[in-house]
């Protein structure tokens, strides 16, 4: 509810301007959005960084606490009224290196059970023969709720587009996340645009066929 109401006070002093979210690679979004993955994980460092770091404005909305698998994602209005997606990447903890090196493959259609007894159920392609990596997939299920959350409240004032960004192991968890909000809300008009940098591979040749083509005529980088 509080989020709602931040959203809310930050979104009615928004000058949209649809004209600003486009497909294809934008260097200054991009820098943008590096900053962001190395800088914007908390209330403290977003504060510090200046308006020449930064060209657009943004509203620091939330940031999760460190769940899963040592993850964490932070979540942002920019003054355009795109909601930002920042997903971290590898940290200096042994859960978040487990993250990488548990490279087994699930099906990119099935559900996760996690050791507090809940389910979490997902599609990240239309094709049963894509398989993705099980380690993030279970970093991405801890995120999930959170990211839900973050969606559905920005919805409800109105936002339908998003940026998804990560760097590493964060660009791996960028992938899957566009993959599963694109199953879980594409019928609904949400418009996904996803910056992937130094991204290890997260799922098979049949994900990759797939991701491509969600993410067809530039909205994928």
């Amino acid at each position: 509810m509080r989020l709602l109401i931040v959203l809310v006070a930050f979104f009615s002093t928004l000058h949209l301007s649809a004209q600003t979210f486009k497909s294809g690679f934008d260097a200054v979004e991009y820098a943008d959005l590096l900053m962001l993955n190395f800088k914007g994980f908390s209330d403290t460092s977003f504060k510090q960084l200046s308006n020449k770091e930064l060209r657009y404005q943004y509203q620091f909305t939330s940031v999760t606490p460190e769940v899963g698998l040592a993850n964490k994602c932070a979540f942002y209005l920019r003054k355009d009224g795109v909601g930002i997606i920042n997903l971290r990447g590898t940290v200096q903890k042994t859960e978040s290196w487990l993250a990488n090196f548990y490279a087994g493959m699930i099906p990119a259609i099935d559900s996760i059970t996690l050791n507090d007894g809940s389910t979490f159920p997902y599609q990240v392609a239309a094709n049963n023969k894509s398989y993705v990596h099980v380690g993030w997939m279970l970093s991405l299920a801890h995120l999930a709720p959170y990211i839900n959350h973050f969606v559905d409240s920005l919805r409800q004032v109105g936002v339908k587009q998003f940026i998804v960004s990560g760097h590493s192991q964060g660009g791996a968890l960028a992938f899957l996340t566009t993959s599963y909000l694109f199953y879980k809300n594409h019928s609904q008009g949400m418009a996904l645009k996803t910056y992937a940098s130094a991204a290890p591979k997260p799922g098979n040749l049949y994900y990759a066929y797939d991701f491509e083509l969600i993410t067809r005529d530039g909205w994928g980088s």
